[in-house]
């Protein structure tokens, strides 16, 4: 069958992806160096190169700002001796104060920040990774652009009023929190991990495309945590396969998935990847902990996104 053309440029920037993850999985593995795995730049590489177009309001200086000091601000978070949902709300709050700032809606940002939180890095190895990798991503869209791989991408800010962006953030802010109060409390974050919050901040947007293709989405969602959590627990633990052979035919197999079901969506790249920084014993439950909570999260979202339409957007 002969690809169109359309297909064939995604094909070579998704070959171009899996080479940037599997890179930063081996050098993980020769370093001995966790921190060297960032999630969400698989959502980078699935909105900044894989997708035709990015689905984010961003421009490519203000993405490597907002990634290097939003991650920069979660490390800093993590190493305080607050309590873990004080650090997660402040990292909340600078994320959207930084959001409405620069007119922006890069909502991976938010993982970036909250990530170290979760899983307790205090290195300064990960800020200087995100910032790599995310560098890595702006220069290859410009390449991509360069070369007609991949259309150009032309910055146009939100043009909401701040009182209306300060209303939706602290509206979504509390409804997060009145969500994710059961598994602060009974340490069970995993049902509100970072790429299901970017999950639940995407669904918040009126606007979003995906909103009509829900359960599309959990099943990408679910699909990915499974890939993850499965092909880490039963090849590089069990069977010793260097992690960064399997994540190359993982994230192979989910790209076939989302083509097929002709949905694109970023955060679930993350969704793939976290099981590589979690503990063994948090392998075998973790894709019905994600199934569950993202299922949550949409549902909390699209509340939000309703309110936000005729109760912020309506007003003058």
């Amino acid at each position: 069958m002969k690809l169109s053309k359309e297909n064939y440029l995604k094909l070579i920037r998704a070959a171009f992806s899996l080479i940037v993850i599997t890179a930063m999985f081996y050098a993980s593995s020769k370093l001995n160096e966790s921190e060297i795995i960032f999630p969400e730049v698989a959502a980078l590489l699935l909105g900044g190169w894989i997708n035709k177009k990015e689905p984010w309001t961003i421009s490519k200086p203000r993405m490597c700002v907002l990634m290097s000091v939003g991650s920069l601000a979660g490390m800093l978070l993590a190493r305080s001796s607050m309590p873990f949902a004080v650090k997660v709300l402040l990292g909340f709050i600078f994320i959207a104060f930084f959001l409405i700032s620069t007119r922006t809606t890069l909502y991976p940002v938010i993982s970036s920040c909250i990530l170290p939180i979760f899983l307790h890095t205090t290195s300064f190895v990960y800020p200087i990774v995100v910032t790599t990798l995310v560098l890595i991503v702006a220069l290859g869209q410009k390449l991509f652009e360069a070369t007609g791989l991949r259309e150009k991408e032309i910055f146009t800010p939100v043009q909401l009023r701040n009182p209306q962006l300060i209303k939706m953030w602290i509206l979504r802010t509390a409804v997060f929190f009145i969500v994710a109060a059961a598994p602060f409390i009974f340490n069970k974050i995993l049902f509100v991990a970072p790429p299901l919050i970017v999950t639940y901040a995407e669904f918040t947007n009126p606007k979003f495309a995906l909103h009509k293709y829900w359960f599309r989405t959990l099943i990408v969602i679910f699909s990915a945590s499974i890939l993850g959590a499965l092909g880490r627990y039963f090849f590089c633990i069990n069977f010793n396969v260097p992690a960064f052979i399997i994540i190359f035919f993982s994230a192979i197999i989910l790209l076939i998935l989302m083509h097929f079901l002709k949905l694109y969506f970023p955060p679930a790249g993350a969704v793939l990847m976290l099981p590589y920084l979690l503990q063994t014993n948090a392998l075998l439950p973790y894709p019905v902990q994600i199934l569950i909570g993202a299922s949550i999260l949409i549902f909390a979202a699209k509340i939000v996104a309703w309110i936000i339409k005729e109760k912020i957007l309506s007003t003058k």
